[in-house]
C-alpha cells in the first residue's frame, strides 16, 4: 500500500514537472512576438506597481495614526458573562479610525482595518490613548459627525472639538441609537 502511495505521488510530481516544462515552452515561444512581450512586461510592471502601493498604502496609514490626537468614542462593548460579569471597552478614534475593536474582527475586514489589525499586532498597540468623550457609539457615524463639525468649526483645537462633539445633539442620538 505505501509502495503504491509513493508510485501514485512519482507519477504524478512526473506528470506536474512534464506541465510545467511544456507551459514554459510555450510562454517562450510567444515572448518572440512583440505584443505578447510587451504583455507580459506590462504584467510585471503592474505586479511590482501593486507592491509598491501597498506598501505605500500602509506607510500612509502608520503615520495618520502615530500622528493622530486620537479623539475617541467608545466603539464596542463586550460584556463577558463569566463569575466576575468583566466588561471590556474598545475605543476608536474619531479624527484618523484607528479602532481597538478591529482586534474582534479577524475576518471580514475592509483593507483599512486589515491594515489596521497588522499594524495594532505589529507594534503592540492594545489601548488607545487620547481624549475620551464618553460618547458611545457606531465609530463610522462618529467619523461622519466630525467631519461636519470640523467643517462647522475649522479652527478648533482638539480639546475644543472633542468638547464640541460631545455636546452635540447628533453625538446623543448616535449614543442613544448604541443603547
Amino acid at each position: 500500500m505505501e509502495k503504491e502511495k509513493n508510485n501514485n505521488l512519482e507519477e504524478e510530481y512526473q506528470k506536474s514537472l512534464s506541465d510545467y516544462f511544456e507551459a514554459d515552452d510555450a510562454v517562450k515561444k510567444m515572448e518572440q512576438y512583440k505584443v505578447i512581450k510587451k504583455y507580459f512586461e506590462l504584467v510585471k510592471k503592474r505586479k511590482e506597481l501593486d507592491e509598491k502601493e501597498t506598501k505605500l498604502y500602509k506607510k500612509r496609514l502608520r503615520i495618520r495614526y502615530a500622528n493622530c490626537n486620537h479623539i475617541l468614542v467608545e466603539s464596542k462593548t463586550d460584556v463577558i458573562y463569566d463569575f466576575e460579569g468583566r466588561t471590556y471597552r474598545y475605543y476608536g478614534c474619531i479624527k484618523c479610525g484607528l479602532d481597538e475593536a478591529v482586534r474582534e474582527r479577524d475576518y471580514g475586514c475592509n483593507r483599512e482595518e486589515v491594515t489596521m489589525l497588522e499594524l495594532m499586532k505589529e507594534y503592540g498597540i492594545y489601548r488607545i490613548d487620547g481624549i475620551r468623550t464618553g460618547i458611545r457609539c457606531d465609530l463610522s457615524e462618529a467619523r461622519d459627525l466630525y467631519e461636519d463639525l470640523k467643517e462647522k468649526y475649522p479652527d478648533a483645537d482638539d480639546e475644543e472639538m472633542a468638547e464640541i462633539f460631545k455636546n452635540s445633539k447628533k453625538a446623543k442620538k448616535l449614543m442613544n441609537k448604541m443603547n
